[in-house]
């Protein structure tokens, strides 16, 4: 958690140098003789080469062609390596996710969301949110973690057409309407969510796994109907 806990601070001072410079920069055109720009520009790249090492020294030789004009407004330059070091901090967070997936359990995967949503990371809760939801169900319901065609939203809807657990219709909708399905606009439409979504997700899920004694009652029955269900088991 330390470690997770350092990336997201390191984003979050990464993030506020590039909303900082980016607003400096289009309130004007920016000259070589600007020491300010100049300088907030440097330490954007020498925060980001250790938080994205394998760009280290692309970083590196964008700085250098940067501020080696010396002449004429260079502001544009500066707002393209912006964009790709937000390209960069994207992967990086997906690939994070991915692991996550992998080697951690939903009351992880919560706590993370919980330190995203404090440093304002709102599409990152949201993906660890729904992240989240899928491993706690693939517990419950004893799917092996690396199974891939065992997403969150068929597992909830079957969960919500079987009633199992019993009356949880409520909690599992709410998790599928505030959580699964922003997490797929955001993935598959570009859908930018709001704080409000954020707080939404999480409070979703916070809620569902609160009551998470429920699932941990259900009978072998059950759990075979609901893999039966989103298809796992050959008929």
């Amino acid at each position: 958690m330390y470690v997770f806990y350092f990336f997201l601070m390191a984003i979050e001072k990464i993030e506020t140098l590039l909303r900082e410079l980016k607003s400096r920069v289009k309130s004007g055109d920016v000259y070589y003789s600007h020491n300010f720009v100049k300088q907030q520009f440097s330490e954007l790249i020498r925060e980001s080469v250790p938080l994205l090492p394998d760009k280290s020294q692309k970083l590196q030789d964008l700085k250098k062609k940067t501020l080696a004009r010396h002449y004429g407004p260079y502001g544009s330059d500066i707002l393209q390596v912006c964009a790709l070091i937000e390209e960069f901090l994207d992967l990086k967070k997906e690939k994070d996710l991915r692991e996550s997936k992998s080697f951690l359990g939903p009351a992880d995967l919560i706590k993370k969301a919980i330190l995203a949503l404090r440093q304002g990371q709102d599409a990152y809760v949201i993906y660890l949110c729904d992240a989240a939801v899928e491993a706690f169900l693939k517990e419950v319901f004893d799917v092996p973690s690396t199974i891939v065609g065992a997403g969150t939203v068929k597992f909830l809807s079957e969960c919500m057409i079987l009633d199992i657990p019993h009356e949880m219709s409520l909690y599992l909708q709410e998790v599928k309407n505030k959580v699964s399905q922003i997490d797929n606009q955001i993935k598959h439409k570009a859908y930018v969510p709001s704080r409000l979504d954020a707080i939404n997700a999480l409070k979703a899920v916070e809620e569902l796994y609160a009551r998470r004694h429920r699932f941990y009652t259900l009978t072998y029955e059950e759990k075979i109907k609901v893999q039966n269900g989103i298809g796992l088991l050959k008929k």
